[in-house]
């Protein structure tokens, strides 16, 4: 099993003064796998709307590095917060989700981060717009 650590073992000018370092390379380089991109189901861009529910899929490789059945965490973030949502990760290549519901924020442009079981968030984010949704209840003229 893969610790994530690089251990440092040794002196100076050809003496040992027996230091021991760890480096904990996780936090450095990331987690085993890599998100490329991100999709609707039903079109063909990285676009939805503010109240979410849109059906979405990222796509990457090494998502086989978990158990089978481990839950995907999505992190929607922006400079005024994050929300997360959990998906379903589908072999080594895709997740699918649905969006979060975005309106406490806005139509804003968004970071979506993947994370797999205990691993960390990915080092990639991918970027997501939100669009808004008109409300009859508050137009003048539907």
């Amino acid at each position: 099993k893969s610790s994530g650590r690089l251990f440092l073992f040794g002196g100076w000018s050809n003496k040992w003064y027996g230091d021991v370092y760890t480096c904990y390379v996780n936090d450095v380089v990331g987690p085993p796998y890599n998100i490329t991109s991100i999709e609707s189901t039903k079109w063909s861009t990285n676009i939805g709307p503010v109240t979410g529910s849109s059906e979405m899929v990222i796509s990457g490789q090494g998502f086989d590095c978990t158990p089978p059945g481990t839950v995907a965490q999505i992190r929607f973030a922006c400079l005024k917060g994050s929300v997360e949502v959990s998906g379903e990760v589908n072999g080594d290549s895709q997740v699918t989700f649905l969006t979060p519901n975005y309106e406490k924020y806005g139509a804003v442009p968004a970071e979506v981060r993947l994370k797999l079981g205990a691993h960390s968030f990915s080092n990639m984010a991918l970027p997501f717009n939100y669009f808004s949704v008109t409300d009859s209840s508050k137009t003048l003229a539907f």
